[in-house]
Formats: C-alpha cells, sequence, structure tokens
C-alpha cells in the first residue's frame, strides 16, 4: 500500500513539475531581462553622475555603454568548417621524382584497396601517413595523387580551420569532418599544417590553449574511431613542417602509423621536376639540363618550378626563349637575393671595399679543403641590403652531418670578408659584415650547446656560470677561426689584392672564371695555401 503511495506521489510531482517548467523558464528570462535594464540604468546614472558623455552629430552618447550578451556571435555562425571534396584526376605520373617515397605509399594503396584480404590474416591496416619536412616540396601534392592513384574521394582542410576562440568550436568542427569522411568512405583525410592544432600540450590554462587542447584530444579519440566497421574505409594523411613540436600522443603507433620525410629534392629528383615543368615552355631544348640541376642544387620543387616560371615570363617579355644558364642564373638572384627598383651609382671607394670583401670570403673557401666551392661572385646585386654576394655549391652528401672542422671552416669563409677588409683599410671595418657576424655566432653558438664540439662540453644551462662558461668557449672558437683567417689573407695579401682588382673590371665572375683566375693568379703569386685547386 505505501509503494502504490509513493508512485502516486512522485507522478504527481512530475506531472506538476512538467506542468510549470515552462513557467519556470519563463520567469528566469523574465529576471534576466530585468537585471539587464538594471544595470544599463545604474550605468547611465553613473555616466550622468560623472559627464562621460561625447557628442556625436549633435547627439549625446555615454562614454561607457552597456554590450548586452544579444550582440555577441552566436554559435551557429562559427561552427562552419571549409572542406574541400574532390575526385583527383591525378596521380603519381604527375610528380618528379622521389621515388621512395612513391613506392611506400604504393605499398599502402596495396592495403587500403584490397583491405579485406589482409583482414583475414589478422593484420591491421595503417590508420594515418605524416608527411614532413621543408616546404615547397609537395606535400599536400603527393596527397592528392595518392587519392587519386587509389581511386579515393579527396577530403582536404588545414588546420588553421579548426582554430578558434570560443571553446568547444575546434572539437565540434573535428567532428563535422569525420562525420562527413564516414559518409565519403573510401576516401583519403588530408589536414595540412597538423601543427596549428596537434602541438605539445602543456600545464597552460589560458583559454586559447584550453580550445587548442580540446580540438587536438577529439582529434586523438576520432583517430581511435577508426577500429568501428563504420570507419574501416578512412586514410588520414597530414602534412607538417614541424614534426618536432608535435604531440606525442598523436605520433603514436595506431593513429600515425608511418612517418614519412620528404626532404629538398636529389639530383634525380630535381632532373625529373625540371622535365616536367620545361614542357610548353618558352625553354630551349639545347639548354643543357645538367646545368638546370647543378643550378638548383639546395632548392625545394615550388623553388625550381618558380625559377622555370619567371624564366620564361622574362622570355616572352623579350620575345625570345630561354637558350642561356645565365637567365636562369638572373632569376635565381632575384629569388633568392630579392630585387629593389631603386638605382645604385656607387663611388669607385664603395665598389672596391666591396670587391675586397667579397674575394676575401672566396680565397678563404678556396684555401678551405671540406669548404663548399664557390660557384658565382659578383659586385652587382638587386637585391635591398646587399652589394655584393658569392654564392656556394651544396654538397649532397653533407646534408645533416657535419664534422667540427667543416663547421670551422665555414666560420673561418664567413669571417674572410670582414678579415680581408680590417688588412687592406687599416683595421677600418664597415657594416657590410653584419650578417657574416650574424651566422658566424649561430654556428659557433650550435657547436657549443647543441653539438658539443668543445673539450669539455657543457650540459647545465640553468646556471648562470653555466651560460658563463658557454660564452667563453663560443668566443674561443670565433678568435681561433678569426686568428687562422687573418694569417692566410694576410700571408696571401698581393693576390687578394690582384683579384679584387680582376672582379672590379669584371663585376660578375662565374665559376669557369673562377677558377681560371685563380690558376692565373697563383703564377703571379705562388702560395701554398691553395691545395685543392
Amino acid at each position: 500500500m505505501n509503494f502504490i503511495k509513493g508512485i502516486i506521489i512522485l507522478f504527481l510531482f512530475h506531472g506538476t513539475f512538467g506542468f510549470q517548467q515552462n513557467g519556470y523558464f519563463d520567469y528566469l528570462e523574465k529576471k534576466s531581462l530585468r537585471m539587464i535594464q538594471n544595470r544599463k540604468r545604474t550605468l547611465m546614472e553613473w555616466n550622468r553622475k560623472e559627464g562621460n558623455f561625447t557628442s556625436f552629430n549633435n547627439t549625446m552618447i555615454p562614454s561607457i555603454i552597456f554590450i548586452e550578451q544579444l550582440a555577441l556571435p552566436k554559435k551557429e555562425e562559427v561552427e562552419k568548417i571549409d572542406i574541400i571534396d574532390e575526385k583527383p584526376k591525378m596521380n603519381f605520373s604527375n610528380i618528379g621524382g622521389y621515388r621512395e617515397i612513391k613506392n611506400e605509399l604504393i605499398q599502402m594503396k596495396e592495403l587500403l584497396v584490397d583491405i579485406d584480404k589482409y583482414k583475414d590474416y589478422n593484420i591491421r591496416i595503417p590508420k594515418g601517413l605524416l608527411l614532413e619536412g621543408p616546404p615547397g616540396n609537395g606535400k599536400t601534392l603527393l596527397a592528392k595523387c595518392f587519392a587519386g592513384e587509389c581511386g579515393f574521394d579527396f577530403l582536404s582542410v588545414s588546420g588553421a580551420e579548426f582554430n578558434e576562440k570560443y571553446v568547444g568550436v575546434g572539437a565540434a568542427r573535428v567532428r563535422e569532418l569525420f562525420e562527413k569522411a564516414k559518409k565519403k568512405q573510401p576516401c583519403v583525410l588530408f589536414i595540412d599544417e597538423l601543427d596549428a592544432i596537434g602541438g605539445k600540450r602543456s600545464t597552460d590554462t589560458e583559454g586559447s590553449s584550453n580550445e587548442r587542447f580540446q580540438t587536438l584530444n577529439q582529434l586523438l579519440v576520432s583517430m581511435d574511431g577508426y577500429d568501428s566497421d563504420t570507419m574501416k574505409k578512412i586514410f588520414i594523411i597530414a602534412a607538417t613542417n614541424r614534426k618536432d613540436i608535435l604531440d606525442e600522443a598523436l605520433l603514436r603507433s595506431g593513429r600515425f602509423d608511418k612517418i614519412v620525410h620528404v626532404p629538398n629534392p636529389d639530383s634525380e629528383t630535381r632532373e625529373k621536376i625540371i622535365e616536367i615543368h620545361r614542357v610548353k615552355k618558352p625553354i630551349s631544348l639545347l639548354l643543357n639540363l645538367e646545368d638546370i640541376v647543378e643550378l638548383t642544387k639546395g632548392m625545394s620543387g615550388a623553388d625550381i618550378e618558380n625559377i622555370l616560371n619567371e624564366a620564361s615570363l622574362l622570355a616572352l617579355r623579350r620575345n625570345t626563349t630561354v637558350d642561356s644558364i645565365k637567365i636562369l642564373e638572373e632569376i635565381r638572384d632575384r629569388i633568392l637575393i630579392g630585387t629593389t627598383n631603386q638605382k645604385r651609382e656607387l663611388s669607385m671607394v664603395v665598389k672596391e671595399r666591396v670587391a675586397i670583401h667579397e674575394c676575401g670570403h672566396l680565397l678563404v673557401s678556396l684555401m678551405c679543403p671540406l669548404h663548399e666551392k664557390p660557384t658565382k661572385v659578383t659586385i652587382e646585386s638587386s637585391g635591398q641590403g646587399t652589394l655584393g654576394y658569392t654564392f656556394f655549391s651544396i654538397s649532397e652528401d653533407k646534408v645533416g652531418l657535419y664534422s667540427k672542422q667543416f663547421l670551422k671552416e665555414r666560420i673561418m669563409t664567413l669571417l674572410g670578408g670582414r678579415v680581408a677588409e680590417e688588412i687592406f683599410f687599416n683595421g677600418e671595418v664597415s657594416t657590410g659584415a653584419v650578417d657574416d657576424l650574424y651566422k658566424v655566432m649561430d654556428i659557433a653558438k650550435k657547436m657549443v650547446v647543441e653539438h658539443g664540439m668543445v673539450r669539455k662540453p657543457i650540459f647545465s644551462f640553468i646556471s648562470e656560470y653555466g651560460k658563463e662558461i658557454a660564452d667563453k668557449q663560443i668566443q674561443l672558437i670565433i678568435e681561433e677561426a678569426y686568428n687562422d683567417v687573418y694569417t692566410l689573407l694576410e700571408r696571401n695579401k698581393d693576390l687578394l689584392y690582384w683579384y679584387s682588382k680582376e672582379l672590379l673590371f669584371q663585376n660578375t665572375l662565374q665559376k669557369y672564371n673562377i677558377y681560371c683566375l685563380i690558376e692565373l693568379g697563383l703564377k703571379k703569386y705562388p702560395s701554398n695555401d691553395f691545395k685543392n685547386i
């Protein structure tokens, strides 16, 4: 009997509450409106009391106003995300070179296309692929061509699309992205600039950080959802230039199972890229392909395409074709150094100083057996802030691994210009070496702090004592290099002066002329310091 009474009382309670619920919410809304009106009146009375009014079009407007919450952006107005949805018609034949990377992606294609075959052998299909490397090397193009090779839809979005100041918006956009991917299966889901949302989490409690962390957490959870049958035909590819700042949870196996480095192209890849981008352009077929490959050492694929495109535009404006490597060199210099419309009329004194400075760099590099050799030196520059420069070939076999002696020789070459000025102008140096000195400091600091290339490596920089030891060792490296350079150039002072006169006369020397002149100069002024020429 008591049990039945309890049920009746509970029923009457819920009925009464349901009947009064709408009235209760109306009461809360009216109370909130009254509170807003009271605050407005209080603020207006305070403005009148303090005289906080400004005149605008003969109307007195209070300087401090009350902003209602209704004026703020609504949630549904900021939750939209721009997702590029397309069916790529390109495949790996549209990408030049990168043979090993394409082979790796082709293996991934076989897994995704014949997914049921591998499921029978209890093999887990990889969920994600991370493309990382310097910008301009075709990470986005690789992802798009991979989708075209597989015959999948391609959904593309930028990591910056998820960033918003309102907490929870980024996570909602991630859910929206994966919901659309579910409907488009099979598909490739591409997230560009992953570091915008995938940075390492910290204990920072700032609002913007909380929003980014929520977005990252939602991405991690969504990628874990691949185990379900509803998402088994979605493959995610992400691209970043900063793999070092990504959160570890994002890089673990089971999320991004494979990490592929996309570096600047080697000689074989550059040759393929050039062959693709020179098609139909006004570039003469008589132009030696090997010369273009050599000219573009150390450049990204985007830089190579830009050089060929700019050279073609220049040739069309001149109503001719690109039939000389000098045209491509001119474009390369404009891209790397920059251009300015400022007309320079330099005095002979300034030109002589610039010639001495650049020859100092050049001769020191020729005397250093491990340093890259010069390919061009000029005292005519179209760039802002530079009057001359020296180009060096990039040794592809040394990229990423440098010895202590090599780095020391690089410091010596950078100091060569300043020391040459000091020798010939009685210790009177100019501001022309400011960029060289910044680079010298950076190399010496890394030798001490990061690489431990000193007699007593430093493992602690917390104390001021440790920083002081580091500064002393950095200073010691630079001083030793400076003294060596001074000795070399003082010993070859006559050759340096003669060479600077030749440069002053010709303004620009290419690789062939550089070595012809140095051989001629050594006959006039013999020296045992040039052993590798």
